[in-house]
């Protein structure tokens, strides 16, 4: 994202930024990025859920798929 803004001509400053999600007033989804592991499975039950680990591997794959499109470019 970096290269495609300084492409751009984009000001950048750097941050320390990070993402949380949390669905259904927390007894859906819950997951941050803040604190490692810790954040990620914020809902213990989430380490047995075959959901979840499918929604990790999703976004593993899009940031993947999104890395070997962008270098395409």
């Amino acid at each position: 994202m970096t290269e495609l803004f300084e492409t751009l001509g984009v000001d950048m400053e750097v941050s320390d930024m990070s993402f949380s999600v949390s669905l259904d007033d927390g007894h859906g989804y819950e997951w941050g990025t803040r604190n490692g592991l810790s954040s990620l499975f914020s809902q213990k039950r989430n380490l047995q859920n075959p959901h979840f680990w499918h929604m990790l591997w999703e976004v593993t794959k899009f940031k993947d798929d999104a890395l070997r499109y962008t270098s395409c470019i």
